[in-house]
């Protein structure tokens, strides 16, 4: 029942961890009872019903971690040729020279079994049953189906969810919000791959080989998607309107998870909008082997990628004019503002309010990352590192996250990235050139001057000219890049939207404190604080 599972994957997980450690220091005081607090801690992992021979109980009577093994093993076909599961003839080995390490003082010895087998062992027969049961409940209908199953996944969940927090928070929260008790909801609303995926992303962090976990329902967390596409084949975006001269269709695809989580909040599915949020969904990433290792997220634009960015100005500039006496803002680094603000529009939703989640998204996560990618561009330029298609291709990746996926040419409902932003207000502006906002057709031209730059052989390397004109034309898409911002925030003034007001503001305002702190101040006071009349 649930109420064992609890006792064999939380209570006596970590009590098996503390008799191990508590030998460790035994073993560094001198105390000759190191090596029977180690054997305690063996005891309680096999327990005393599997009886003396190897392997345990051919009965299946066992009731502790080692018994729960052996029940996983022949779901994901980890067992041994005696019947055993893998990880316990592992881990009864690993245990044994660990018992004897104490004996012979080496204390050191014996914590580096702990901390590098045992910790990587010991989780996967909670790990293979929290799948198992999580497979399960994503077919029940309601939280009334399948009790037992369902207690059982909530139970493992929770049991595996801080092991997967210390490396992955976005995958542990993932875990903990498909398989809670949620009596208003499906149970796994978003289906037993989410809860795969989660454990699959984590794994490596973990040092826990995906191998040992096994298969089930021929569903294996080796992930070993892999995409033979070449590099220099050309992504088409916005039907036809700029074709790349590198792959990066998978970078263009960030716009379907805007997409998406704009779907979820309309639907009312705040939680699934958070998750799409901070996992991401659509935009894949790779190894350098082409395996698909993970997703991009809007949250990771902020949480993860600025961390690359503390030497660029427009960031420094941001978190300067934001942060407070002690560096925060809205009580987090203040270089996490764009996180920091989304988030909050998640608290704020209301009816006819979700679309302001996702515009925050774009205009704070996402534009401070595709600035981000144009000074590495230029960095990378200046250093002599370019070398190849390496400049074009992050041009080409820059574009990408500009237009995005299922952008219509001219059309600002038909897209839902930055293109399609100037559109919208290029209509409402009147600046439009043959069919598009002039923003749009400017900046594309830049784009495409950059390329040409960085086109020529050796052209960062070779010519001193090169960088110095890129420079300039990096300088002129930035300062295009903050046209349908400014034109938002006009927009929004007029139709007295205060909430997109405040938005707007935030995304632009903090751009002034660099050349006039005291302009900056009135402004940010009048409209990011929502004090104008």
């Amino acid at each position: 029942p649930p109420q064992n599972i609890a006792l064999q994957s939380m209570v006596f997980y970590m009590a098996i961890l503390e008799k191990l450690y508590s030998a460790v220091e035994q073993c560094r005081e001198g105390n000759e009872n190191g090596v029977k607090t180690w054997e305690q801690g063996v005891a309680l992992f096999v327990g005393s019903i599997e009886g003396s021979a190897r392997g345990g109980s051919a009965t299946g009577d066992g009731t502790l971690i080692y018994a729960l093994a052996k029940e996983t093993a022949d779901v994901f076909g980890t067992t041994e040729g005696s019947g055993n599961a893998a990880v316990n003839e592992v881990l009864i080995g690993v245990l044994k020279n660990g018992r004897d390490l104490i004996s012979e003082d080496d204390c050191d010895g014996a914590l580096s079994i702990i901390t590098s087998q045992t910790l990587e062992q010991l989780p996967i027969p909670m790990i293979q049953g929290t799948l198992f049961y999580a497979d399960k409940k994503g077919k029940a209908n309601s939280h009334s189906d399948l009790s037992y199953e369902l207690a059982s996944a909530y139970v493992l969940g929770e049991s595996i969810q801080p092991i997967i927090y210390s490396v992955n928070i976005t995958s542990a929260e993932t875990i903990k919000s498909e398989l809670f008790f949620n009596l208003n909801s499906k149970p796994v609303t978003n289906g037993a791959d989410v809860v795969f995926d989660a454990v699959t992303f984590s794994l490596a962090s973990l040092e826990i080989d995906c191998n040992d976990i096994g298969s089930y329902k021929n569903r294996t967390l080796c992930n070993s998607e892999v995409v033979n596409l070449d590099p220099e084949t050309p992504t088409i975006l916005s039907n036809g309107l700029y074709t790349t001269t590198t792959y990066v269709q998978d970078r263009a695809n960030i716009a379907l998870d805007l997409k998406a989580i704009n779907d979820a909040l309309n639907s009312g599915s705040k939680e699934l909008a958070l998750v799409l949020y901070r996992d991401g969904e659509n935009s894949n990433t790779y190894d350098e082997n082409g395996i698909k290792n993970g997703h991009r997220s809007f949250a990771s634009f902020s949480t993860d990628e600025t961390k690359n960015m503390l030497e660029e100005p427009l960031l420094n500039i941001y978190t300067y004019a934001l942060q407070d006496k002690d560096g925060n803002y809205l009580d987090k680094e203040a270089r996490l503002y764009a996180d920091s603000i989304v988030n909050r529009e998640f608290n704020r939703i209301s009816p006819g309010k979700t679309l302001l989640v996702a515009e925050a998204m774009l205009i704070l996560n996402l534009w401070m990352f595709l600035i981000h990618e144009l000074y590495q561009t230029l960095e990378n330029c200046k250093n002599k590192m370019i070398v190849d298609t390496d400049g074009v291709h992050s041009i080409d990746e820059a574009v990408a996250y500009w237009i995005g996926d299922g952008q219509i040419t001219g059309d600002g409902d038909n897209g839902h990235l930055f293109y399609a932003l100037a559109e919208r207000m290029g209509d409402k502006f009147q600046i439009n050139v043959n069919g598009q906002s002039k923003t749009n057709v400017d900046i594309l031209r830049l784009f495409n001057q950059a390329k040409l730059e960085l086109s020529f052989p050796d052209a960062c390397s070779e010519n001193p000219n090169t960088y110095s004109r890129l420079r300039l034309i990096i300088l002129k898409i930035l300062s295009r890049m903050t046209i349908p911002l400014v034109q938002s925030l006009i927009h929004y003034l007029k139709e007295s939207d205060r909430d997109r007001v405040s938005l707007y503001s935030h995304s632009l305002i903090p751009l002034i404190a660099a050349c006039n702190p005291e302009l900056y101040a009135f402004l940010r006071n009048k409209l990011m604080e929502n004090t104008y009349n």
